[in-house]
């Protein structure tokens, strides 16, 4: 049986920070694009907030008012709480397209690479225009079609990652205007490349094959796996804003 997500992200609670430059560098970018749009004194909610590194760099970035963080992994959201005990920000453990949020109660969403998790990625963001105020930011960074694409020759996939067509017309059907985006491509070297899986394991990556039998490598394969590697991650960083228009 394929495990869930979030027993994969709970296994890799103690191990998550420690291998997660990719993810870190990103947020850092993330808040970094963020500040140009918002001002103090505001609410946001961090969407996919893990074990709270991101969400602690938020909080000593920009003067929140209140900064509610979100996980599915409730061990992680052990390692967030630990990490960031103030009377401003509170945690609680939930999914993407049912959040614990009354409507349009929340000034702005951020989400550091964690939505393309999403079962339904519509439906995450017709949650996330509920309980967004009026004209309220969204900062998202998501990897796209592209990353990880070296896993192929093993025969196995990270994930079914989205076009950044397919993201922008669904942010805009569902009542975001674009404000500003950028396309980063970051490449990990790795002694070799089950180096590289056994590290990716370590922040939660959960790896399945493209069909339902058995991946079986070949020899040459195998040695391949033992060389120099590297991987690929095509990154999306977007700044968009909520309006009252939704494409139908």
């Amino acid at each position: 049986m394929k495990p869930s997500i979030q027993a994969c992200f709970n296994k890799a609670a103690t191990s998550y920070d420690a291998n997660s430059d990719v993810q870190q560098s990103m947020g850092k970018k993330l808040i970094s694009m963020l500040q140009t749009f918002i001002t103090d004194d505001q609410s946001v909610i961090d969407l996919g907030c893990g074990t709270g590194m991101v969400t602690k760099n938020l909080f000593e970035t920009v003067k929140f008012s209140r900064i509610v963080g979100i996980d599915l992994a409730d061990e992680l959201l052990k390692m967030a709480h630990k990490r960031l005990a103030n009377p401003s920000i509170e945690f609680h453990q939930a999914n993407f397209a049912n959040l614990p949020l009354a409507n349009e109660s929340i000034d702005h969403v951020f989400s550091n690479m964690a939505l393309h998790w999403s079962h339904d990625f519509n439906l995450t963001l017709q949650e996330i225009f509920r309980i967004q105020k009026q004209q309220g930011i969204f900062a998202m960074s998501l990897p796209l079609q592209g990353t990880l694409a070296e896993l192929a020759q093993y025969g196995c996939r990270y994930n079914d990652f989205w076009s950044k067509g397919f993201v922008d017309h669904t942010l805009q059907k569902n009542g975001y205007e674009i404000l500003h985006d950028e396309m980063l491509t970051c490449v990990v070297k790795y002694k070799n490349m089950l180096t590289a899986l056994r590290l990716m394991k370590k922040t939660g990556t959960n790896f399945i094959t493209r069909n339902t039998q058995q991946v079986v490598l070949s020899k040459s394969q195998l040695t391949a796996m033992r060389d120099d590697a590297s991987l690929t991650y095509v990154i999306y960083l977007v700044i968009a804003k909520k309006t009252n228009e939704v494409i139908s």
